[in-house]
């Protein structure tokens, strides 16, 4: 059996503001800006929407003592198949090609991006399994639709939205120091946005 620990919190979305905003101010109201830095992120989120509103539900992988924050503890037994859920992000990034030879007054667009189809679900789902620690000849996964995150952008001074889907796998975990990485640090690379965070479900 293995023991997980995780500290959990709710905060309501100010309106114009987005949870990533949200969630900066109240740690460093607080003091506890260490835990979500560039380099460590010991805290995980995920967004939810209630009617026109939004919120966030923050974990963190180190002890929190704050009237809001309550401590979970439960066992799991990683001999038998778990099951998991991930809110990823489904944007698809489309590079340019990278020429070798360009002649300096040749116009250079943009990367443009667009929704992943089915197969690129698929492919990201795979990879996702792989940083969970998950053996792929025993796990299974859904895809569900998830929501449109709103996420700011300062420079640009506007809102914009981050479709999601949200993901559960069930199976054997193979790699119990990956799987530890990802309970505590979450997956992907847009766990800024609050996306990649890892949660066990139960029956």
């Amino acid at each position: 059996m293995k023991q997980l620990n995780e500290w959990l919190f709710e905060i309501s979305v100010p309106k114009g503001k987005d949870a990533h905003y949200t969630l900066v101010h109240w740690l460093r109201r607080n003091g506890l800006s260490d835990l979500f830095s560039e380099n460590y992120k010991a805290i995980t989120y995920v967004v939810f929407q209630y009617g026109d509103d939004y919120g966030l539900i923050g974990k963190s992988s180190v002890p929190i003592q704050h009237p809001i924050v309550e401590h979970n503890e439960f066992a799991i037994n990683l001999d038998k198949p778990i099951r998991v859920v991930v809110q990823l992000s489904t944007k698809k990034r489309i590079k340019t090609p990278n020429l070798k030879y360009e002649a300096q007054t040749s116009p250079r667009y943009k990367n443009s991006i667009r929704l992943m189809n089915e197969a690129e679900k698929k492919v990201r789902v795979h990879k996702v399994m792989d940083e969970l620690g998950f053996d792929p000849s025993s796990t299974n996964f859904e895809i569900h639709e998830g929501i449109d995150v709103p996420i700011y952008h300062k420079r640009d001074n506007l809102f914009i939205v981050e479709p999601t889907m949200n993901v559960i796998f069930e199976g054997l975990i193979l790699h119990h120091e990956k799987f530890d990485s990802a309970w505590n640090f979450g997956v992907g690379n847009k766990r800024v946005y609050g996306l990649g965070c890892v949660r066990v479900l139960h029956d």
